[in-house]
């Protein structure tokens, strides 16, 4: 009786310190409430994860260094650490981890799928930290510099070239399955590649390559 109890404290104890870590992370990430309507922001952010890189999109995941809302307050501080940073392109743009950036744009909080067993990129998102997106126009973004040294950024230019030399030498079908199976880089999948290893039950192969 007595090693039944014990083992039941402890449970307890692990699962008691398990949720008051969580809700530290969460609170740590989250700073406020989510916000429900798409306002016009500005601000300085560092760029965290190269997400998406496509012809006409690139898709950031980015902290945040400073927010200023339409009456130029700063409310940084009030806001949550990360956000998905959704930049549509007219030229080709580069950019890796710990670059500074400055961009504007309109500022709205994640939304749930419209459509049944549609992908749900709310929770997706959420496992990464993230919330809200801001989107903005390339022309609205400007590089300000770099954030240091970072083993990411290093990473991340290997990478880039890796793909690119795959890309020059087969054709699109094949290289966007090598480049996301061998070093990660899922930047070019298509979203029907992508639901097929998802309805298949092998996007975990996706997750552990590179």
């Amino acid at each position: 009786t007595t090693q039944y109890k014990s083992t039941i404290c402890i449970a307890g104890f692990i699962f008691c310190a398990g949720f008051i870590r969580m809700n530290e992370f969460t609170s740590g990430i989250y700073r406020n409430e989510l916000r429900t309507e798409s306002t016009y922001c500005q601000g300085i952010f560092i760029v965290k994860q190269v997400l998406k890189n496509k012809d006409s999109s690139v898709s950031l995941k980015c902290s945040v260094s400073a927010l200023f809302d339409s009456s130029q307050l700063d409310v940084s501080k009030e806001f949550d650490q990360n956000l998905l940073m959704f930049v549509k392109t007219t030229s080709p743009l580069v950019l890796f981890p710990g670059d500074i950036v400055r961009a504007e744009g309109w500022l709205s909080a994640i939304k749930a799928p419209q459509n049944p067993n549609a992908f749900d990129a709310r929770t997706y998102y959420n496992t990464l930290g993230i919330r809200h997106q801001l989107y903005c126009k390339q022309q609205n973004l400007n590089v300000e510099g770099k954030d240091g040294f970072s083993i990411a950024r290093i990473t991340a230019q290997w990478q880039r070239i890796l793909s690119e030399t795959v890309r020059s030498h087969t054709s699109p079908q094949v290289a966007q399955l090598i480049n996301a199976l061998v070093w990660g880089d899922r930047s070019d999948m298509d979203s029907e590649v992508r639901d097929a290893f998802a309805d298949s039950g092998a996007m975990h192969v996706l997750s552990v390559s590179g």
